[in-house]
């Protein structure tokens, strides 16, 4: 990962030659990234997109409902100054037909949205899955409101040369093409232009009216666990990219890769503050400065726009490695905190943040809030171990003060609702009857649940949901967390939770809002962190509309957890969880006897963690238990 330097020295930039035609210069922006930004950040992302000839932002935009709350400020902000701005669908998340066609008559009449030759473009990331029939409906259904656009995909599994003319003939409906890929194919070579070429070719044969869009990028690294870590050879790639733009394909749109996607590195804007990076990028971009790749980007943005070489000042711009990643004895850096005890998983790397991987101001943090709660009276041996604590400050983003004052109304609320009785004398003898409306159970190393709300309150009473959901939490702390990570060596901390969506009505939702936005705070402020990561599935495509209402609820790192998916979910659970442990309902393959909401499979069956929660019952039972 490189830091990016820049000084005056003698080095010109010399390229002479002429272009026939120059166009326009985008920056891929993910608006995913946008949660906390306000109508200034945006403006001051544009201007620092102006200042070195950028025309504008492909907003790359995902069904979460969030992003598209973010797109006033950002058309305001680009009205005000002239920019341009154009719509680029997700397509890795289920987009409905319909919520598209919204998005673009909402848009499209804007001053800032660009055209192309005339008309609105569209663009995506992805959407080959999809069939030709899908974007002609989408197409013609705007076509009935008066909207004719320039469709231009990024069909991503189209990047071999030989099938150019193919694509074109399977998608009629499509007017231009993005080639997505501005990378090498893993391989220690040059990306060629060869995928360029040929599909600049195929879009002018098929007589497509739509712009070919070239990418551009600087770099391609990513570290982020679950099949999300590769790197490609990019050392020299930012200029030779730039040069086979302006040099050898001279597409009628140059879109950089990317604007802000920190996860992949490809970053060239400043790195917002605000934005929520999760655990593991921070570590490969905080520190991390990109301006200088805009140095480079400017000289070749004057470049391509006014066909020959821009020398009005001697500048080079140079980049270097922290630590060559060819060295095998390249050291790591040491973890402020030892592993906790029992671990017996030899390939347990923990998450920044827990045991065994705290820097030494996380530790510090750490012994300054444990004493300050002892200190205060407020410390409670048998629940608050360190992995808790941790989780309290994880919550808070290590800030002591507000972790404290979290716990210290976290105690409170213990009392007030009092948990501690819940967990000895709570019956929940509903629990068969609720569970044909509501099974909300734990299976294996997973949460479940499905809903059917209107014959739920038949049968049981928000104020009896509310202290199950409390005495689950606590079984789930006390027993279920421990049996885990003995089963795998090492710590478990969160679930995987699974909400089934499928012919729940949205009348009967509003019915139990009250009770959703109750269980929502008390898993997000009394029992933070213990959320992994949480697929709403078989969501109708009017869910938007309540997701609208409950994401205020939540604060950003739980909204960053959620997944919200329409049918095709399958895969992407599998992708999570081992196919025998998902009920065969969700695409695995297990089938328990009596039917897995009534299982309670898991091995907190085994007979010492059944013993703990009889312990439990008793209020006897210490939950801080190491795997063994």
């Amino acid at each position: 990962m490189p830091l990016l330097n820049q000084a005056v020295l003698g080095l010109q930039f010399l390229f002479l030659t002429s272009l026939s035609n120059a166009e326009d210069v985008f920056a891929h922006f993910m608006v995913q990234n946008s949660y906390s930004y306000t109508k200034a950040d945006w403006a001051a992302d544009i201007a620092a997109a102006q200042a070195i000839g950028i025309d504008g932002f492909a907003l790359n935009t995902a069904v979460d409902s969030y992003e598209q709350t973010k797109y006033p400020d950002a058309f305001a902000a680009a009205e005000a100054v002239d920019f341009d701005l154009f719509i680029s669908f997700d397509m890795t998340y289920e987009w409905e037909a319909t919520d598209m066609v919204s998005l673009v008559k909402s848009y499209a009449t804007s001053s800032s949205y660009y055209h192309w030759e005339g008309k609105p473009l569209v663009s995506t990331f992805g959407g080959d899955s999809d069939t030709n029939d899908f974007w002609n409906t989408f197409k013609t259904t705007l076509a009935t409101e008066g909207i004719s656009i320039s469709l231009a995909p990024a069909f991503i599994d189209y990047r071999d040369p030989d099938e150019a003319a193919q694509m074109f003939s399977n998608f009629v409906a499509i007017d231009g093409f993005f080639n997505w890929w501005s990378w090498p194919a893993d391989e220690n070579a040059n990306l060629t232009t060869d995928t360029d070429l040929a599909y600049k070719k195929a879009l002018s044969a098929a007589g497509r009216t739509g712009p070919y869009i070239m990418s551009v990028s600087p770099w391609q690294f990513k570290e982020l666990g679950d099949g999300q870590d590769w790197v490609e050879q990019c050392d020299t790639l930012w200029k030779y990219r730039w040069e086979q733009a302006v040099h050898d394909v001279e597409p009628d749109i140059i879109e950089i890769l990317t604007w802000n996607d920190y996860g992949e590195s490809h970053y060239i804007g400043d790195i917002n503050p605000v934005v929520n990076l999760g655990d593991l990028a921070p570590l490969y971009v905080n520190g991390f400065d990109h301006s200088g790749w805009r140095i480079i980007a400017e000289h070749y943005i004057t470049f391509y726009k006014n066909g020959s070489a821009p020398i009005t000042e001697d500048r080079v711009v140079y980049c270097h490695h922290l630590l060559s990643m060819s060295s095998s004895d390249a050291p790591t850096q040491a973890s402020a905190s030892a592993l906790p005890e029992g671990i017996t998983d030899p390939n347990y790397k923990p998450l920044p943040g827990r045991l065994g991987n705290l820097t030494v101001p996380q530790q510090h943090a750490l012994e300054k809030f444990k004493k300050e709660l002892q200190d205060e009276g407020v410390f409670v041996e048998e629940r608050m171990d360190d992995a808790t604590l941790l989780r309290f400050l994880r919550a808070r983003k290590f800030d002591v003060a507000l972790a404290k004052k979290m716990l210290v109304e976290c105690e409170q609320w213990r009392k007030d609702f009092n948990v501690e009785d819940i967990v000895k004398n709570f019956d929940f003898h509903e629990k068969e009857e609720v569970d044909k409306y509501y099974p909300q159970f734990y299976h294996q190393m997973d949460k479940l649940g499905k809903l059917d709300f209107k014959a739920l309150y038949a049968c049981t009473t928000q104020d009896r949901l509310l202290k199950r959901l409390v005495y689950e939490y606590e079984k789930f702390i006390t027993s279920r967390l421990p049996a885990c990570s003995a089963a795998v060596g090492h710590p478990v901390e969160t679930s995987c939770t699974i909400l089934d969506l499928k012919d729940v009505s949205l009348t009967n939702f509003y019915r139990v809002k009250d009770y959703v936005m109750a269980a929502s705070s008390i898993g997000q402020d009394r029992y933070p962190e213990c959320m992994g990561k949480f697929y709403i599935i078989n969501a109708p495509w009017l869910f938007n509309g309540v997701w609208a209402i409950i994401r205020p609820w939540l604060d950003e790192v739980t909204v960053s957890k959620i997944d919200i998916i329409g049918s095709g979910y399958k895969d992407k659970l599998l992708a999570q969880i081992p196919k025998e442990n998902l009920p065969k309902e969700f695409g695995g393959t297990c089938r328990c006897e009596k039917g897995c909401s009534l299982s309670d499979a898991g091995p907190w069956n085994e007979e010492k963690w059944q013993k703990l929660e009889a312990e439990m019952s008793k209020g006897t039972a210490n939950g801080n238990i190491a795997p063994a």
